[in-house]
């Protein structure tokens, strides 16, 4: 059974229609691509998912769970754990006040249990990403690469199901990209399950299972990678060619 399902997804803004009859699975333990030109509506449906704008029809559907009509803490809280595009981290909060912020999902008892446990987990999920700046540094005092880090770091420490990553190698440079497609491989070995926007498509053959190509709002192909990326209308659509 797939862990998430989305049918007939739709949405407009106004008189555009970002995303329309959108539909597709994820199993468990693959990692998936979601790819295709600027505006073709990926990130948009990755917002529909966790709840941050309404569908205007269609279906969410998490683990057998239908998220449909959640808000979008109850969804987080239900399994879904993203990152997005642009980092989102405080200022004003340290690399390990940001972990910590992530295991509570009590937001009232941020900070305020800061037992072992919370200290141990934190270290295993900072050492999982790579990242080495002490844990008192404050996030912006960390480089634009670190600052992914510590964001997936955020997403893979709260308790969740499926881990959706917007272009999380987006401006990043040569070897923290490797470093990202050796991560995401080592994750779905543990047994995540991993949902991924990316424009690149050396990383997208590297690391997915299953490729879905959107194009103007809709699902345009599906499948393996090399299959998907061979594909005419791939081609035209995505690389222009």
């Amino acid at each position: 059974m797939a862990l998430l399902s989305i049918n007939n997804l739709s949405k407009h803004f106004g008189g555009v229609q970002a995303v329309k009859g959108c539909a597709f699975d994820v199993q468990p333990n693959t990692i998936t691509a979601l790819i295709g030109p600027n505006g073709a509506g990926k990130t948009t449906v990755f917002n529909l998912v966790s709840g941050l704008i309404e569908a205007d029809s269609g279906s969410v559907v998490l683990a057998g769970t239908d998220l449909t009509n959640l808000a979008a803490h109850r969804r987080a809280r239900a399994g879904l754990s993203r990152t997005f595009q642009l980092v989102r981290l405080f200022k004003n909060l340290t690399v390990r006040e940001h972990v910590y912020l992530a295991l509570h999902e009590d937001d009232i008892s941020l900070l305020s249990k800061d037992g072992p446990e919370f200290e141990q987990k934190m270290i295993d999920v900072l050492k999982t990403v790579g990242l080495e700046k002490p844990a008192e540094t404050l996030a912006p005092d960390l480089s634009y690469g670190q600052q992914k880090l510590l964001d997936l770091a955020r997403a893979l420490a709260k308790p969740h199901q499926l881990l959706m990553l917007d272009e999380p190698v987006a401006g990043v440079n040569p070897v923290l990209r490797e470093r990202f497609k050796t991560l995401l491989k080592e994750l779905k070995a543990k047994g995540e399950t991993i949902l991924v926007i990316e424009h690149d498509m050396d990383f997208v053959r590297s690391v997915a299972d299953h490729v879905i190509v959107m194009d103007q709002g809709a699902v345009l192909a599906q499948g393996k990678p090399e299959e998907v990326l061979s594909d005419k209308r791939v081609l035209e659509a995505y690389l222009g060619t």
